[in-house]
C-alpha cells in the first residue's frame, strides 16, 4: 500500500509525526519544568513557615518565662 501513496502523502504523514513527536516533548518538558518549579516554591515556603513558627514559638516562651519569672503580675 505505501508503494501506491504519494510523495506528497508520505511528506506529510512525516511532517505530521514529527510535529506531534516535537508537541508531546515540548509538553513533557513543560510539565516537568512547573512540577519543578511547584516543588522548589513548596519547599521555600515550608522552610520560611517552620522559620517563622520557630521564631514566634521563641518570642512566646520568652515572653512566658519573663511573666512567669516575676515581671508583669
Amino acid at each position: 500500500m505505501a508503494d501506491g501513496l504519494p510523495g506528497s502523502v508520505v511528506v506529510i504523514v512525516v511532517v505530521v509525526v514529527v510535529v506531534v513527536v516535537v508537541v508531546v516533548v515540548v509538553v513533557v518538558v513543560v510539565v516537568v519544568v512547573v512540577v519543578v518549579i511547584v516543588v522548589v516554591v513548596v519547599v521555600v515556603v515550608v522552610v520560611v513557615v517552620e522559620v517563622v513558627v520557630v521564631e514566634v514559638v521563641l518570642v512566646v516562651v520568652v515572653v512566658v518565662v519573663a511573666a512567669g519569672a516575676g515581671g508583669w503580675h
